[in-house]
């Protein structure tokens, strides 16, 4: 498999270009990122799946790629309130980009974690999604697949979640671009108490019409619930129901534990 990595800037002048067979890394020695600069990532296998890691302060992410490319635009200004102060910043840059060994598939792990989700993705996954219509970085669904799993506050990173912009039919999907074999979901609700409400119930969905209900609780822990270790290949939490109205509950973390088929 063929990879390619450039780094373009607004005006796509190309300030960094790296191929390599199944493995790639960049650096950047004092030219530091610069608003509209962009990572692009092509493959030559259409759909392929990479392990990434563009900062290091974000950490790796396994991510599949339904059409071998992947566009990622360096935040600045309000987009970095969801981020790490540390991201994408400095003189020193350095990451890679590496192809999964296909026995690697069937690991145990978080299938929903992608710290490079990015809202409107329909090509590069897993990706989050959702009905809420806020333009505000800090509470945006991206934010729950993320990795972070802080839950005692709210606000910039690490204390970004998903919030549902005052709607009562508000919804989070997590899609994964194929089947996948789901064991568990785990939750992790805000708890910035007395600022934030909580739901004592939701119900999860998957792509194949099963549901079941989330008896919810007042805490910011991990609530695990059973899937069944059925395929499936999205999973929504919708029909949430405060236990405590007129404040603001929030989802800070979702995590869905499987394997890939």
């Amino acid at each position: 498999m063929k990879l390619s990595l450039d780094i373009i800037s607004d005006t796509n002048e190309t300030l960094f270009s790296a191929q390599g067979t199944g493995f790639l890394q960049f650096d950047m020695l004092n030219t530091p990122f610069r608003l509209g600069d962009r990572f692009v990532i092509t493959s030559s296998d259409k759909i392929t799946e990479l392990e990434i890691l563009l900062d290091t302060s974000l950490g790796v992410s396994r991510v599949l790629l339904t059409d071998g490319h992947l566009e990622f635009p360096i935040p600045f200004d309000k987009r970095r309130r969801a981020y790490p102060p540390a991201a994408f910043g400095g003189n020193r840059l350095w990451g890679y980009i590496r192809a999964l060994d296909p026995r690697e598939r069937r690991n145990y792990r978080n299938l929903s974690l992608n710290t490079y989700d990015l809202p409107g993705q329909t090509s590069v996954f897993p990706h989050a999604s959702t009905n809420s219509g806020t333009a505000d970085e800090r509470f945006m669904a991206r934010n729950a697949i993320d990795g972070v799993t802080q839950t005692r506050l709210h606000g910039e990173w690490p204390y970004a979640s998903w919030g549902i912009n005052g709607r009562r039919d508000a919804w989070i999907q997590i899609d994964f671009g194929c089947m996948v074999e789901a064991d568990e979901l785990r939750v992790f609700s805000r708890a910035d108490f007395p600022h934030d409400s909580w739901w004592d119930k939701a119900e999860a969905i998957a792509s194949d019409g099963r549901s079941r209900t989330l008896a919810l609780e007042k805490t910011g822990a991990p609530q695990t619930f059973g899937l069944g270790g059925g395929p499936l290949s999205w999973i929504r939490i919708q029909n949430l129901h405060q236990g405590e109205p007129g404040k603001f509950p929030a989802l800070s973390q979702v995590q869905v534990w499987g394997r890939s088929l």
